[in-house]
């Protein structure tokens, strides 16, 4: 891995996504733990992808970050994450005074599948 000490990162995306593979003749869906850093210039920049055949935890989230430390990354001013509670508590323990914040996105999907057809509309308005 290259050192990420060189970067000016304002903050970061954290997600996990479920990556489709053949595995033992069959296709399965493996957990990738993926990190984007949004850079002082606006840019972003892919930092990690790594499988997590556990599932997104709290431990293979706190190797992730502590990977990226590890690798010179300096603590970001912000994180956006998708919710899970092991994410959180990874963060606040390798970033503690990173600002987190819930991705309205993700905070949306999840109230879609809670609310009431008839509702949609307004409950998009109103988020």
């Amino acid at each position: 891995h290259s050192s990420l000490a060189a970067l000016d990162v304002l903050g970061l995306y954290l997600d996990a996504f479920a990556l489709r593979v053949r595995s033992a003749g069959r296709v399965v869906s493996v957990p990738v733990l993926g990190v984007v850093a949004v850079l002082t210039d606006g840019q972003k920049q892919l930092l990690a992808l790594e499988f997590c055949p556990g599932g997104e935890t709290f431990e293979a989230w706190k190797g992730c970050l502590d990977d990226l430390s590890a690798r010179g990354l300096v603590a970001p001013l912000w994180a956006v994450i998708d919710g899970p509670p092991g994410l959180r508590q990874a963060v606040g323990l390798v970033w503690p005074r990173a600002l987190v914040q819930r991705c309205g996105v993700h905070k949306l999907r999840h109230l879609e599948r809670k609310a009431p057809k008839h509702a949609l509309a307004e409950l998009r308005a109103d988020l």
